[in-house]
């Protein structure tokens, strides 16, 4: 009885982990290794300039829209032939200008979410090749605190149910190590990209979604 009890004692101590049931657990802080991506500042600075480009045409039709107003109250008069014309042309001008603004603004807001997307993806994938490499088969998201004292109670709650973790040792972290290969990656692979945009994403990671909307126009 007590060589069967040393030998299933002996054949326990060598079974792998997952054969035990037992799993090795790794944390993450998704939003810090968000903001600390390189990526993400890249992408947002492009997008700004994007919505910015998207002001100024918006402004400047908007403008020659209040010109033709002008002109069709200060130089025809109503009833005529010619205001009825100019009318019909401003009426039309001004669906045109709807129609843009609500097309490009919707474009905007669809390549924003698809660039959140890809950086969420490179994170993701990133933190995959890290746990493989440290034989890790859980990544748990572990946010950090606020750093500010948050005085609303709804947001308070709101904090503490989005909360996922609520304890963890700092040695199951992985969030700098995922931030740091992902920037070499990412600075390795910059130079190497014309006119400023975005580079792909690091290896071992996804990249974002090719931008397939028309700009401007209308």
């Amino acid at each position: 009885m007590k060589r069967t009890l040393v030998c299933a004692m002996v054949c326990f101590s060598v079974l792998t982990p997952a054969a035990r049931g037992e799993l090795k657990v790794g944390v993450i802080d998704l939003l810090k290794a968000s903001e600390k991506y390189i990526k993400t500042a890249d992408l947002e600075d492009e997008f700004d300039t994007l919505r910015q480009q998207f002001k100024q045409e918006r402004q400047r039709r908007q403008e020659e829209i209040e010109r033709m107003v002008r002109a069709l109250e200060e130089q025809f008069k109503p009833g005529t032939p010619d205001y009825e014309t100019r009318e019909k042309e401003l009426l039309v001008k001004k669906a045109e200008f709807d129609l843009y603004s609500e097309r490009e603004e919707t474009a905007l807001q669809s390549r924003f979410s698809r660039s959140l997307k890809s950086i969420f993806d490179d994170i993701r994938n990133m933190a995959g090749v890290v746990a493989e490499e440290r034989g890790l088969d859980l990544v748990l998201v572990a946010d950090q605190r606020p750093t500010e004292e948050i005085v609303n109670p709804a947001a308070m709650r709101q904090y503490i149910a989005m909360q996922r973790v609520i304890y963890h040792n700092p040695a199951l972290e992985i969030t700098d190590e995922v931030i740091n290969r992902l920037n070499a990656g990412y600075k390795t692979l910059a130079p190497q990209t014309p006119g400023g945009a975005a580079p792909p994403a690091p290896a071992g990671t996804a990249g974002p979604t090719e931008d397939g909307e028309s700009r401007g126009g209308g």
